[in-house]
């Protein structure tokens, strides 16, 4: 019996155990998929062929979301401007003023969660391949996929009340 094939079985026996029974691709993902050493000579899952064409649309995702929603930070700095002048211009206890702020906080936070998903979404599959599996990598971009469709959605309501202010 190779390695490959007691690793396989290893897995699949883990999580056949723990009640967690995986689905007939994710065992042959698993059993298909090849192992080398980084340059520390840690074992390094390598993807098939077909595990690197997911992980690349995957990817690929995350950059069409940052290309749909990034140009758009012009947007939020043009109304933390308006904001910045509706504050100058009102008395700090002037409900304006205070809605205002709120609006600035909002936008702020937008902006800080746009920047944060940049940097954590946004890492390509060879990156990943070095420290992740497969599996891994996937988990990665799901956890980050439609995130920036809610941020999206967030500075649409922001900005609409940026103009109705």
């Amino acid at each position: 019996m190779t390695y490959q094939s007691i690793f396989g079985l290893s897995i699949f026996l883990l999580f056949v155990a723990c009640g967690n029974p995986q689905s007939e691709d994710a065992e042959n993902e698993t059993e298909n998929t090849e192992q080398t050493t980084d340059a520390n000579g840690a074992e390094v899952d390598q993807p098939t062929d077909a595990e690197a064409e997911k992980e690349n649309k995957a990817f690929q995702k995350m950059v069409d979301a940052h290309d749909v929603v990034m140009p758009r930070m012009s947007e939020i700095a043009e109304a933390q401007l308006q904001l910045r002048e509706v504050m100058e211009q009102t008395n700090p206890s002037d409900r304006y003023h205070a809605k205002a702020s709120s609006m600035m906080e909002g936008l702020e936070s937008i902006h800080d969660g746009m920047m944060e998903w940049m940097s954590s979404a946004m890492v390509s599959p060879d990156d990943l391949r070095k420290s992740k599996n497969h599996r891994e990598i996937m988990a990665h971009y799901d956890e980050y996929d439609g995130q920036m469709a809610d941020m999206e959605t967030q500075l649409d309501s922001y900005l609409n009340s940026t103009q109705e202010l």
